[in-house]
């Protein structure tokens, strides 16, 4: 009987024993389904943030190459309307020592000397004019594209600093 009760002691110990080691292996269970929870949250995350980065630099990329595209078609205009405007001013120098060889010519009467003089001063008038025009319009696109251009860099650094403050 005694041996009963002391075996019957150990069995309870035993079995209260391994009760609560049940209940620490489903606690420490529990724990570790919980970890690996918050580490695929956690991963999930991360692959959401490269993603977001990713796309940001995509857009920044799309962003600068058209900014890039915007100014060579710019500089390509002023371009234009300088060897224009060089062009003008050769025209203007052609008239000038056209006027002064028509003026030597016209020296032999007083009254040929005035038409030709008033010819060749409407005409460097009226290419004047052309070239004030000119030089107008072009200062015009100068300024246009000094526009254009701080617009498209302030949105460029609107986009960078928007995909920094989802970055951050």
């Amino acid at each position: 009987v005694t041996l009963t009760n002391s075996t019957m002691s150990q069995k309870d110990a035993l079995v209260d024993q391994t009760r609560e080691e049940v209940a620490k292996a489903v606690e420490e269970r529990d724990d570790a389904r919980n970890a690996l929870a918050a580490a695929l949250h956690e991963a999930s995350t991360k692959d959401q943030l490269h993603e977001v980065e990713r796309r940001a630099k995509e857009r920044i990329e799309v962003t600068l190459e058209e900014v890039r595209a915007a100014l060579r078609t710019k500089t390509g205009e002023c371009a234009s309307a300088e060897s224009s405007l060089a062009m003008l001013r050769v025209e203007i120098e052609e008239l000038r020592t056209k006027l002064e060889k028509e003026s030597r010519r016209a020296m032999t009467t007083e009254e040929k000397a005035l038409s030709a003089k008033e010819a060749f001063a409407a005409r460097l008038s009226a290419a004047a004019d052309k070239q004030q025009s000119f030089h107008g319009r072009m200062l015009e696109m100068k300024s246009q594209v000094d526009e254009e251009k701080k617009l498209i860099e302030a949105k460029a650094r609107a986009s960078v600093d928007e995909i920094s403050e989802q970055l951050a």
